[in-house]
């Protein structure tokens, strides 16, 4: 059951989390459109008399507007992340060792009817 409990709070944090995330990066990228106007330079217009340019880049005001937004992802406790995990799987090899044995039990007694009745 604490166990289940741990993994139930560390999911329901994670998930507060990437929603915190997900905002952050619709904010972001509603600044960042709102505040950069981007000059597309490197097209030959030739052509219609225009001017020809030697790179095709796209060129912002605000190249790092994206990245200034955001703020540095909150580590995530692994250890007792971790250390749930493997408290869960010892509990099933525990279960699945207990069911063997019931089966080996169950065998045998099986075998000792059937050498009985013969």
């Amino acid at each position: 059951c604490s166990v289940v409990t741990a993994f139930e709070e560390e999911k329901r944090a994670l998930e507060s989390e990437v929603a915190s995330l997900k905002k952050r990066e619709s904010e972001a990228m509603m600044s960042f459109n709102e505040n950069t106007s981007a000059v597309v330079t490197g097209f030959n217009f030739n052509a219609c008399g225009g001017e020809q340019a030697s790179s095709g880049r796209v060129k912002s005001d605000y190249p790092q507007a994206a990245t200034e937004s955001v703020e540095p992802k909150p580590l995530i406790p692994l250890r007792a992340f971790s250390l749930a995990i493997a408290r869960d799987r010892s509990d099933i090899e525990a279960e699945e060792r207990r069911i063997n044995d019931a089966n080996l039990l169950k065998r045998r007694l099986r075998r000792q009817n059937r050498q009985r009745q013969t």
